[in-house]
């Protein structure tokens, strides 16, 4: 898995979880491989990536079901949202690849990197396989705002 999850002396991972075909990592530890990382990140089977905005304190459990990653923990901020300690992350945009909360760039690049690597999170049209529909399906859900 490349380099770990890390950044402070008692960097810790606490729970993991498979969110969108992606290994979810979440804890007290503010890099994961080389990328700043705030207590939460993904695997894409290749690279580490941050989760959104990540949360001001320890990730200590993580649950998804569907579209939908549920975190708990010991924090009062989620991304950019006033949190009591939990937190939804929901697939409103299937588009926004990176679950940033905007579409942006590197939600292209997050897509196409998962799609050559032949990761699950490529199959954009859930057909349990992957082809260039994928591709004009996440552009036109992309470009399309969502």
């Amino acid at each position: 898995m490349s380099t770990g999850l890390d950044g402070t002396p008692s960097a810790q991972t606490n729970a993991l979880t498979v969110y969108r075909g992606e290994l979810v990592a979440g804890g007290s530890f503010t890099t994961a491989g080389s990328i700043a990382a705030s207590n939460i990140a993904r695997w894409d089977g290749a690279a580490w990536h941050p989760l959104g905005g990540g949360t001001n304190g320890a990730v200590l459990a993580l649950s998804s079901h569907v579209d939908s990653l549920f975190v708990g923990g010991a924090f009062t901020i989620a991304g950019e949202h006033v949190s009591g300690f939990d937190a939804h992350w929901a697939c409103a945009c299937p588009s926004d690849f990176d679950a940033s909360g905007s579409l942006t760039i590197n939600d292209i690049f997050d897509f196409l990197g998962a799609w050559f690597a032949g990761l699950p999170a490529g199959d954009f049209d859930g057909s349990s396989s992957l082809s260039v529909q994928d591709i004009f399906d996440f552009l036109a859900a992309w470009f399309a705002g969502c």
